[in-house]
């Protein structure tokens, strides 16, 4: 198997730091092989979000201000092209299932954009960009709209901005042409702070970074249930929870928890429950995705690639490998062997 890892340092600014390719099996980490192209000092260097199109073989990379694609060349990797994100501090990026689209969120600029794609997956100019309106009592986090992901999920396939500066997930219909036609929204309690949510079918689960919870909602009814605390009872310090992720089974979910640098693990058969924390093998776990069975775990400040195997009863990870990918900052599966 293979994951995409991008990296950025966040000191001063935002620094693009390089996307590579890491072959994994059974949860060892064998071999991390950075893209050519991808390091230097301009915002198609490194990514602050990646997803990637297995059919085509294109992942799309998000920085300050910059939408990249590459494709597979052989065994190395070219630059198709790039696309200005409409907005400022872009967060997020995601292939609409059709295949027509790329999705971006930028945090800063308070709005998302859609971006055509051509048959080889290279994107054109934006179709429509929208800006969210919206805040929150959590200042200054929440002095405006600050969409942190963009995605589709739920029964109908609809689009769902998940905001964090506006307590709020809206939900979109995406036309034919690449507009976005707003249908609703749901709200969540105030200073949450949503950041990602992850889907299944109509369901799904949203983590709040603020208010360090995770909070269970129904996409096809549009209710909201009770938000669940991200770490022990009793826990002191900052903790401001990042990704967040389900198991292939349906039964167990993640999320990170940066400033304890831990993993929360959450049975999901019923309402959500805390079963455990564990650490996440770095410092400041930025992103997660689960492959092949195994969860890798991107820590952003120790510039560590940590991959845990799940136990099938209790979900909670074990720790199996650790890689040094200095910033690792987002994860994404990339081709399967």
């Amino acid at each position: 198997m293979e994951l995409l890892v991008g990296s950025a340092a966040l000191h001063d600014g935002i620094v693009g730091e390089g996307v590579a390719t890491v072959d994994v099996t059974g949860g060892d980490i064998c071999d991390v092989t950075p893209i050519a192209g991808t390091s230097g000092s301009d915002e198609s260097t490194g990514a602050m979000y990646l997803a990637y199109d297995a059919q085509r073989q294109v992942a799309y990379s998000v920085l300050g201000s910059t939408l990249t694609a590459w494709q597979r060349a052989g065994h190395g990797w070219g630059q198709l092209g790039s696309q200005p994100t409409g907005g400022e501090v872009a967060c997020h990026v995601s292939v609409h299932p059709s295949g027509r689209f790329v999705l971006v969120a930028n945090y800063e600029g308070g709005n998302v954009s859609v971006f055509p794609l051509r048959a080889d997956g290279t994107p054109e100019p934006t179709s429509h960009t929208e800006r969210l309106v919206g805040g929150g009592p959590c200042s200054p986090r929440q002095d405006a709209a600050h969409p942190h992901m963009i995605t589709t999920a739920g029964p109908d396939g609809e689009v769902y901005v998940v905001d964090l500066g506006g307590d709020q997930i809206v939900r979109y219909e995406l036309t034919a042409t690449g507009g976005l036609v707003r249908r609703g929204e749901l709200r969540l309690p105030p200073g949450t702070g949503p950041r990602h949510m992850v889907a299944r079918g109509s369901f799904a689960y949203v983590v709040g970074e603020l208010a360090a919870t995770l909070i269970p909602v129904d996409l096809a009814t549009g209710a909201v249930g009770e938000p669940v605390s991200t770490r022990p009872p009793g826990e002191a310090g900052e903790c401001y929870p990042s990704a967040v992720v389900l198991d292939p089974q349906g039964w167990f979910c993640y999320v990170l928890n940066r400033g304890p640098n831990t993993i929360a693990t959450f049975d999901i058969a019923g309402e959500p429950r805390l079963v455990e924390t564990a650490p996440s093998g770095g410092d400041y776990p930025w992103d997660a995705v689960i492959s092949d069975g195994y969860l890798y775990v991107a820590n952003q400040r120790s510039g560590t690639l940590a991959s845990f195997s799940l136990d099938a009863r209790t979900g909670v990870p074990t720790p199996v490998a650790t890689a040094s990918i200095p910033h690792a900052l987002c994860i994404a599966p990339g081709l399967a062997s």
